[in-house]
């Protein structure tokens, strides 16, 4: 064509007139091959979007992608033992969470069974023994019942909660009725316009 539209997200795109709105097959077997679409794709014919370290550069009628940044794989520090390196990294990963901990309303955390939910969950409970909150860890997930027990993390997140954390059992949800997820929740439907993350 003969304009250059471009936004930080797909939904400002999808306001503008001139664009028809079709979908992007390769992109949705990449969806369905994946559980997210390759980059450069989206969801839509005619849109595309940059790589992260990359720009677009428009010289009159001269279109362009150059990469800006390279990200540096080198280490920042040296350790002599694992233990160290491990001493290391849990003395940052409870830095980090304990100050995402600062709020003025309940915090809770999405406890999906598995080792990266399960270790911040275990961290919170560890910062509030040492603050002296008595309070267990709120923590949620979401099952899915017999039809989806491949994807129901319940049953695991149940344990984690229970038996290591100190956390409340999380809240479970019972499944709606027979449907799909966007015939419940038009508000995450209206959400869900295009498909760029991991399924979970």
């Amino acid at each position: 064509g003969d304009a250059l539209v471009f936004a930080s997200e797909i939904k400002a795109l999808l306001v503008d007139p001139r664009f028809e709105r079709r979908e992007n097959l390769r992109s949705l077997a990449g969806y369905l091959t994946y559980l997210y679409v390759p980059p450069p794709g989206t969801a839509f014919e005619g849109i595309s979007r940059l790589d992260p370290g990359h720009k677009l550069v428009v010289e009159g009628s001269r279109v362009s992608i150059e990469r800006f940044h390279r990200f540096e794989t080198s280490p920042k520090a040296d350790f002599s033992t694992v233990e160290e390196a491990a001493d290391r990294l849990d003395a940052l990963l409870l830095e980090v969470i304990e100050q995402h901990m600062i709020s003025d309303v309940p915090l809770g955390a999405f406890l999906s069974g598995g080792i990266d939910s399960g270790l911040m969950v275990a961290m919170m409970t560890r910062i509030q023994r040492e603050r002296g909150d008595r309070d267990p860890t709120r923590t949620f997930t979401i099952g899915f019942g017999s039809e989806g027990r491949i994807y129901d993390e319940a049953t695991p997140a149940a344990r984690i909660a229970a038996l290591r954390h100190r956390s409340s059992d999380p809240s479970r949800r019972p499944r709606p009725g027979h449907g799909t997820l966007s015939e419940h929740c038009p508000a995450i439907r209206r959400a869900l316009w295009d498909r760029h993350g991991f399924a979970s």
